[in-house]
């Protein structure tokens, strides 16, 4: 096994291990909780067991804390300064009230559903004037 990998399982086996601890669980206690084996837990912290997804996501619930804390420490998850910034909900809502000239949430999540059923029915039913898809035109119909 190549250092890199060995030092990676470490840090997740030292991390869980210190939350474990601020928790004042023992292993058998965290492996109870969990339903996993203490000899399990006990590989795991040392770094000799690789744990899976499902497995991570047992042992953070059995741990009360989120997932991203089994890889970090603090209270906020990491920062992701490359993914792009995207809106909240809140902002997603605020912007369609203002942008629909609503003054409620409902009425802006009215408007964007009947502009979008107003889209679809373009595509379906075409105006009067307008070609439909095999090329003749409506009005000859």
């Amino acid at each position: 096994m190549s250092s890199l990998l060995e030092s990676s399982h470490t840090r997740i086996g030292q991390r869980i291990r210190e939350l474990r601890m601020q928790n004042s669980l023992s292993r058998s206690e965290l492996a109870g909780k969990a339903r996993l084996k203490a000899g399990y837990i006990s590989r795991l912290e040392d770094g000799q067991e690789i744990p899976d997804c499902d497995t991570l996501r047992v042992l953070a619930g059995a741990l009360s804390v989120p997932l991203y804390r089994l890889f970090c420490t603090g209270e906020k998850p990491l920062p992701t300064p490359r993914l792009t910034p995207r809106p909240t909900l809140d902002e997603l809502v605020v912007e369609g009230c203002v942008r629909s000239k609503a003054n409620s949430i409902f009425g802006a999540i009215c408007a964007i559903v009947l502009s979008r059923i107003e889209m679809g029915l373009h595509r379906v039913l075409p105006s009067p004037g307008q070609q439909s898809a095999n090329g003749a035109d409506e009005m000859d119909r």
